[in-house]
C-alpha cells in the first residue's frame, strides 16, 4: 500500500482569502485603501437600514479584503497591537466620539433605558463588521445598573432596520429586565471607578453624571456637613463644596509631597488606601485660599501638560480664579473633538492646580512617559504597587521588567523580574523550563514605581 503524503503546506496567507474580484478592484496605496474602507463602512449601515442582507455581506466582505490587503496579503496579525492593519483601519472610520456610529464604525455614544444611562463602546466583534460587540460602562454611580462591577460586555450580530445606538438600547432594557431586584455598584468597585475620568464629550451632560466614592475619607482640618438649604443659601454652599474639593485636593498632595520627602520618595503613593474628598457639601476651617490655587502667570487657552497625568491640552480657568480644567488634546490615544475649545470645562474630571502643569510652546512634549517625576523607559525594572481589582491583591510587591512604553495611554508592556528556569527532559538533555521573556503583562504608569 502506497505511504500517503500529507499535501504541500502554502505559504501563511491567514485564515481566509478574500474572493480575486473583491481584491482586483481594490486600489494599491494605503491612503487610496483607507478612502475605500470609509465607504465600506457606509454601505454596510445603508444595506442593514435598508434590511439588504446580501448587500450587506458584500460590503462587509470588501471591508475585510481591504484588511487583507493593507495587511501584507494575510489576516494573521491584523488586530496585534495599535499599528496592525485591522486597527488602523478602524481608527480612520472610528465615529465622533459621542455621536452614535454606524454598523461597523467604531465608536462611544450615551443611552439610556428609564432612568438608567450608560456610555457604550460599540465595535465590530469577532467575525467581521456585521458582529457587534457593546461594552456597557456606568454613568451614575449611585444608581442601580445590570452588573455590581460597573461594566458588561455583550456580543451581538447587526440587526436589519436598526440603529446601533436602537440595538444598544434594548440589549440595555433586556439585561435590566433579567434583574429580580435594582443592583447597586459594590462600593468596592464605586470607589475605584470614582477616580476613573468619564470622556470628555459628556462634560455636557444633563444631569451631571453621579460620581461620588461610596467610602469617603474626611482629611484633617476639614468638616463633612450635611444640611438642607433655601434655593438662594444652596448656590453658596455649592461654591463652598466646589472650593472645598479644590483645598481637599491641594492638602492632600502636599501632604503626600511631605511624606514622600520623609521616605525619600517623591510623588504620591498608588498603592494608597486614602480615597479623595468628592462629597457634596464641605468647608474648611478658615475660607482663606492656598496660594497654590492663585493662577498668577497663567491664562485660559495656554498650551499646558499636566505633571501627573502627562495629558497635554489647554488651560481653562474659571470665573472665580480659582479653579482651572485641562481640556486634553487626546483621549485614549485618538483626538479630542472638544480639543482647544477654551469654554469647555470637563465636568471637573481633569481639573489641574498651577504647580501641576507646564507651559510650553508648540507641539506636545510626548517622547518621554511620564508619572509624576518619574520616566518609565524599556529595560526598567519597576515594582507593582497597585492592581485595578482586589482579586489581583497578591501581585502588589512583584518586580517587573519594561520591554515597551506607550506614552500616549500612559501604559507599559513588561515581564516579570526573574531569571529563566531549566529542567531535564526524558532523553536526560536541559531544556528550557519557563521563559519569563515569552509572557507579557499591560501595567498603567500610575500602578508601578521604580525599582531601587
Amino acid at each position: 500500500m502506497a505511504k500517503k503524503h500529507k499535501p504541500a503546506a502554502h505559504p501563511v496567507q491567514g485564515h481566509k482569502v478574500p474572493a480575486p474580484d473583491l481584491l482586483a478592484e481594490l486600489p494599491i496605496d494605503r491612503e487610496g485603501l483607507l478612502a475605500v474602507a470609509v465607504d465600506a463602512v457606509v454601505e454596510i449601515d445603508g444595506a442593514i437600514m435598508r434590511g439588504d442582507g446580501a448587500a450587506a455581506e458584500l460590503a462587509g466582505a470588501r471591508y475585510e479584503a481591504i484588511i487583507w490587503k493593507l495587511n501584507g496579503g494575510t489576516n494573521f496579525g491584523c488586530m496585534a497591537d495599535d499599528e496592525a492593519a485591522g486597527r488602523v483601519i478602524e481608527r480612520h472610520c472610528a465615529a465622533v466620539p459621542g455621536e452614535v456610529p454606524l454598523w461597523g464604525q467604531r465608536g462611544q455614544f450615551l443611552v439610556m433605558a428609564g432612568d438608567m444611562r450608560a456610555l457604550v463602546e460599540y465595535e465590530a466583534g469577532y467575525g467581521g463588521p456585521l458582529r457587534a460587540h457593546f461594552q456597557f460602562h456606568v454613568i451614575d454611580l449611585d444608581r442601580p445598573f445590570i452588573s455590581e462591577t460597573g461594566y458588561r460586555s455583550h456580543f451581538d450580530t447587526a440587526r436589519g432596520c436598526m440603529t446601533v445606538d436602537e440595538v444598544a438600547r434594548g440589549v440595555l432594557t433586556a439585561m435590566q429586565a433579567e434583574k429580580k431586584r435594582p443592583v447597586m455598584v459594590e462600593a468596592s468597585c464605586r470607589d475605584r471607578l470614582a477616580d476613573q475620568p468619564l470622556p470628555a464629550w459628556l462634560a455636557g451632560v444633563v444631569p451631571p453624571p453621579h460620581r461620588e466614592p461610596a467610602t469617603v475619607v474626611v482629611p484633617a482640618g476639614f468638616v463633612l456637613v450635611d444640611v438642607v438649604l433655601p434655593a438662594h443659601k444652596a448656590f453658596i454652599a455649592r461654591r463652598w463644596a466646589v472650593k472645598a474639593a479644590t483645598n481637599i485636593k491641594a492638602a492632600r498632595a502636599a501632604s503626600v509631597d511631605a511624606t514622600g520627602k520623609r521616605n525619600g520618595a517623591r510623588g504620591r503613593d498608588p498603592a494608597s488606601p486614602r480615597q479623595a474628598m468628592t462629597c457634596s457639601i464641605a468647608k474648611t476651617d478658615d475660607g482663606e485660599l492656598p496660594k497654590a490655587a492663585r493662577w498668577a502667570g497663567f491664562k485660559s487657552g495656554d498650551k499646558v501638560q499636566s505633571k501627573v497625568s502627562g495629558l497635554t491640552g489647554t488651560l481653562v480657568i474659571a470665573d472665580d480664579q480659582f479653579l482651572a480644567y485641562l481640556v486634553p488634546d487626546f483621549l485614549a490615544g485618538r483626538p479630542n473633538s472638544q480639543a482647544g475649545q477654551v469654554s469647555a470645562k470637563a465636568a471637573g474630571a481633569f481639573s489641574v492646580l498651577p504647580d501641576e502643569i507646564d507651559q510650553f510652546d508648540g507641539p506636545a512634549r510626548a517622547c518621554i512617559a511620564r508619572s509624576d517625576d518619574v520616566s518609565f523607559e524599556r529595560g526598567q525594572r519597576c515594582e507593582v504597587v497597585s492592581v485595578h481589582h482586589p482579586v489581583f491583591n497578591h501581585y502588589i510587591g512583584q518586580r517587573i521588567i519594561i520591554t515597551k512604553v506607550s506614552p500616549e495611554t500612559r501604559q507599559v508592556w513588561a515581564r516579570d523580574d526573574r531569571p529563566v528556569t531549566y529542567k531535564l527532559n526524558r532523553q536526560g538533555r536541559r531544556v528550557i523550563d519557563s521563559d519569563p521573556c515569552c509572557i507579557e503583562s499591560i501595567y498603567g504608569f500610575d500602578q508601578l514605581r521604580l525599582a531601587t
